[in-house]
């Protein structure tokens, strides 16, 4: 046992080291904890983010009504969708980011080691996932993607909003300097989100491929811990992946909440189509990870019975041969009694082996967890629509709670 631990050490550094070659970013925030990497993004998104916009409220206190005006930081809707993309989405993107390859790698040296899986003509996956993440190719279109996008949104998306916002232009978009800042925010967690997309795009794609093969799982074991027969690494893997997602409609359902407290318009039908496509989307994604090893553990629980289940036709064949002859009593006495342990142990393990490899518990917890801002977010456009229809809404003035709130972070 004492000679394994250097063997597993130098395998973890050559695998950080593959990823570092292709990727400097990751090489950089691989040496760092994920919290560290969180903490990091979280104060300079912050600093940044409130040093620019109140830089623009001093030196600009006013633009040219004529032309357009301003989206300051202190605007409620600028509030909350800052908010949402700097200080939650873009810092947990980066701490995905972290945690995704050396999770995906982690996972399956895990199910290896306990003898679940075949190897790829003699290759384990986990060294096929680990050659794969750190192509050059997922450097290459994430850099490609995020110049696309940062050239969008400087280039076409900020005159677009002077015309689709009734002249309003947001303070990142007001002058060079504003933008030059914003391209130093935006342009590195652009590169991140597409990378991170395309190495789970890889992951899915490399598991689905594995898991197709026919006897590629050896062994399961049905009273493993994770309740998933050994397999519960990927079932975990691919429901924390999909998580990241909820941060979309948990800004919708606070940008719904924001059109109760400023006696605003609810946007029901565009809110109410994001989070159809949203709950159709989170468990679709899921099912992407975890259907080839459903399959491919549904194909080895068959085989496990059908072992026994010819074996007990077999025991029943010779039974129904012998049982007119008096001679061969003690033979059928033990043959039945055989008869009858298999017939337990078929009926116990069509029972215990699991065919999915994410137990029930971590599935309702998932699902409710996915849910949440759909639902928060339905209730608070069913309010808003009530207390618009009870004509409450008319004899409402400005909301103080909203006031402070604005005053209180941003003043």
């Amino acid at each position: 046992m004492r000679k394994q631990k250097p063997e597993k050490i130098h395998a973890e550094e050559k695998q950080s080291s593959s990823f570092s070659i292709e990727d400097p970013i990751y090489s950089f925030i691989s040496k760092m904890p994920i919290l560290v990497v969180w903490g990091t993004i979280l104060a300079i998104n912050i600093v940044v983010y409130i040093a620019v916009g109140l830089m623009v409220n001093k030196i600009y206190p006013s633009a040219n009504p004529e032309i357009y005006k301003i989206q300051r930081i202190n605007d409620p809707v600028e509030i909350l969708s800052g908010v949402n993309v700097w200080v939650i989405f873009v810092p947990t993107l980066w701490a995905y980011y972290r945690w995704f390859p050396e999770k995906v790698l982690k996972s399956f040296i895990k199910i290896e080691e306990r003898g679940i899986v075949s190897p790829i003509s003699s290759v384990p996956i986990s060294k096929v996932l680990q050659r794969r993440l750190a192509s050059k190719w997922v450097y290459i279109i994430a850099t490609v993607a995020a110049i696309i996008s940062v050239s969008y949104a400087i280039f076409v998306l900020a005159p677009m909003q002077e015309i689709s916002f009734k002249g309003t232009i947001n303070f990142w978009y007001y002058t060079w300097w504003t933008k030059l800042f914003f391209v130093i925010l935006y342009a590195p967690a652009n590169f991140i989100f597409f990378a991170y997309i395309v190495r789970a795009l890889i992951t899915v794609a490399t598991i689905n491929s594995y898991f197709q093969q026919p006897s590629i799982i050896r062994n399961l074991y049905p009273m493993h811990s994770d309740k998933c027969g050994g397999m519960g690494e990927i079932g975990y893997l691919a429901s924390t992946t999909v998580l990241i997602i909820v941060l979309v409609p948990i800004w919708l359902a606070l940008f719904s909440l924001y059109a109760i407290l400023s006696n605003g318009d609810s946007m029901i039908l565009t809110l109410a189509i994001v989070y159809i496509l949203y709950l159709i989307l989170a468990p679709l994604i899921l099912t992407f990870f975890l259907w080839q090893p459903h399959k491919a553990m549904e194909r080895f629980k068959i085989q496990q019975l059908d072992e026994i289940s010819s074996e007990l036709l077999w025991i029943k064949n010779s039974i129904t041969g012998k049982i007119t002859n008096i001679i061969h009593n003690q033979e059928i006495n033990k043959e039945l009694e055989r008869y009858k342990q298999l017939l337990e142990l078929y009926e116990n393990l069509e029972k215990q082996i699991p065919v999915w490899p994410i137990s029930i518990p971590a599935l309702r917890s998932f699902s409710a967890f996915t849910s949440s801002p759909a639902i928060l977010g339905f209730l608070s456009n069913i309010l808003l629509t009530s207390l618009k229809t009870g004509g409450y809404l008319d004899t409402l003035k400005p909301n103080p709670l909203l006031d402070f709130l604005i005053k209180f972070f941003v003043s």
